[in-house]
């Protein structure tokens, strides 16, 4: 998506985070059914796998995208001078050993994202539930707006930061501040009105900041590294940081929650990924400057 367009990168790029919200919203809307159509006992026993063995069908979707996908230009111009940049020492630095730090930037970017989605949107219905004792289908639905927002928000903030060109880490970089202080009293607001329309406004406020920060990232992700180590950079840094992140942050909330007795807790696992995401960032706008200076 983004090697394809040389203009539009960040439009077409923040279309992977878009169709995450479209994800979410087919999760919570299965979530939705099921807990309105099912007792809790099957629920837990036989009704939880239905939306896993739909899962399964995208299987052949990727098998026919992997099929058919061309090339892009960028990857066959630079195949087409590979050669030379291997029979010269001085260019052929351009190996993934010389990319640990760009590597260590991607992953602490995408803990910001990461952090959001898993604990503001995954895990939410189960934080309203078990938390605030609200109904488990309300709390699917509000996740069905989170989504949308999501879908809508992210492409905008994409072809935003095209026009803005190389401000979009400065849009992340925004972003990542005015959650970083606002995450806690989001949470100790809820706490103390736990309602589902109370539920609703943090969930589109969050929904909204993430697109804001997730619609620019894979384009500046993929700007990190140079073509030639791309593909793997970028593989490795989103891997680990939504495996670090992402997915043990139901399980590391939870024990956060029972350890201090603090419903809040929630928020002290967002906020290192925020300032992870904005500590990282400055970073990249500073290497951003020494490139250009060079």
């Amino acid at each position: 998506m983004v090697e394809h367009s040389a203009s539009r990168r960040g439009y077409y790029a923040s279309w992977q985070f878009a169709s995450q919200g479209l994800a979410a919203i087919l999760a919570a809307s299965f979530g939705t059914v099921l807990s309105a159509w099912l007792p809790q006992p099957q629920l837990e026993s036989w009704g939880w796998r239905i939306p896993f063995v739909f899962g399964l069908l995208i299987r052949p979707v990727d098998y026919y995208i992997r099929s058919h996908l061309d090339e892009t230009p960028e990857f066959l111009a630079n195949r087409a001078t590979e050669k030379k940049i291997e029979t010269q020492p001085e260019v052929s630095g351009a190996s993934f050993a010389n990319q640990w730090l760009n590597l260590v930037l991607a992953i602490g970017i995408v803990a910001q994202s990461t952090g959001g989605v898993y604990v503001l949107q995954l895990y939410m219905p189960m934080y309203a539930v078990k938390q605030l004792h609200l109904p488990a289908t309300a709390s699917f639905a509000v996740v069905v707006l989170n989504g949308g927002l999501q879908f809508i928000f992210s492409p905008l903030m994409g072809a935003l930061s095209d026009k803005l060109g190389r401000i979009r880490i400065r849009i992340m970089l925004g972003t990542s501040i005015f959650m970083g202080v606002a995450i806690y009293p989001m949470f100790a607001w809820l706490q103390a009105h736990p309602t589902v329309a109370s539920l609703v406004v943090l969930q589109a406020g969050a929904g909204i900041l993430k697109a804001a920060y997730s619609g620019p990232m894979p384009a500046l992700m993929s700007e990190i590294f140079p073509t030639r180590v791309r593909s793997t950079g970028l593989s490795i840094g989103y891997a680990l940081g939504v495996t670090l992140f992402g997915g043990f942050a139901p399980t590391i909330v939870e024990a956060f929650i029972h350890l201090t007795g603090d419903k809040v807790a929630a928020s002290y696992y967002v906020l290192p990924a925020v300032l992870s995401g904005v500590s990282l960032a400055i970073v990249a706008v500073h290497m951003r400057r020494a490139q250009r200076v060079d």
